[in-house]
């Protein structure tokens, strides 16, 4: 087993040494048609209406309405059509819709076993985020949000276009900056959540992770990383990679299995 850093923990050694975590891509592989069948079941049960979005007001009526404060003009025409002034008013309405979702989604070799997992889970949650984007890195920088569009078993032949970036080492933090770069101007602001998905295993450098970080919460924009480790016996964020993100993270949550990604997706 090669490591990519040190202080990930025993337990997580020792699940990648019985194969767990092991890489299924390789530099050169391409993308299996297996991984594009139809979706599983346990996407059915994808809300969507996780607290994790914040709601930002919008004039376009959504699933979520919030009646408020009176609406003084409406109300004064029902008063003039009763005939005298009443306790009874028309409440103002007003309309929420989640808020901007980036997920950065780690698809290097130690991560690409999850792939069955966290593809059908980011397809099924852009219906439901209508204001999602999702951009798979390794050592590059990917959007793939509008080949999410396409019917799921015809998307692989979206993603053989990018499907260099869906293997090999991970330098997140070349990958973090890149995106700032590419995509920062259009989605850094204060209603963005930014979802990274990652096991934190990286052949870059850890002050590339901070900086990119820093970047992006210096535009008050949230960060969640999702772990697919947190959650097993003995995990400890202690890779140079976690250490370097951990101060600039709302939270870290687990994300390794379809309980915790519904979790996620719901709750």
């Amino acid at each position: 087993m090669v490591q990519k850093n040190d202080g990930q923990g025993d337990a997580v050694e020792s699940l990648t040494e019985q194969g767990a975590g092991q890489a299924s891509l390789g530099v050169g592989v391409r993308l299996g048609a297996e991984a594009f069948a139809d979706l599983p079941a346990w996407t059915k049960r994808i809300e969507g209406k996780s607290s994790l979005v914040h709601p930002v007001q919008s004039r376009t009526k959504s699933t979520v309405r919030m009646l408020t404060s009176p609406d003084w003009k409406k109300t004064v025409r029902l008063w003039q059509r009763l005939g005298h002034v009443s306790l009874q008013y028309v409440p103002e309405a007003r309309y929420d819709v989640p808020g901007r979702v980036a997920v950065l989604w780690d698809v290097s070799g130690s991560m690409s076993e999850s792939m069955d997992l966290y593809l059908p889970w980011l397809y099924t949650l852009r219906s439901k985020w209508r204001r999602l984007g999702v951009f798979p890195f390794a050592t590059r920088m990917a959007d793939i949000t509008e080949a999410l569009y396409a019917p799921y078993p015809l998307l692989r032949a979206y993603l053989v276009e990018v499907e260099h970036v869906f293997a090999g080492g991970t330098n997140i933090g070349f990958a973090l900056g890149e995106w700032v770069r590419n995509y920062g101007s259009r989605w850094l602001r204060s209603d963005t959540l930014i979802i990274i998905i990652s096991d934190g295993w990286d052949v870059g450098v850890a002050d590339d992770v901070s900086d990119a970080l820093h970047t992006i919460r210096a535009h008050d924009t949230r960060i969640v990383w999702v772990n697919p480790w947190m959650g097993t016996p003995g995990f400890e964020p202690k890779t140079r990679t976690l250490v370097a993100a951990l101060p600039f993270l709302e939270r870290m949550v687990p994300g390794g299995t379809v309980a915790s990604l519904l979790a996620l997706a719901n709750e």
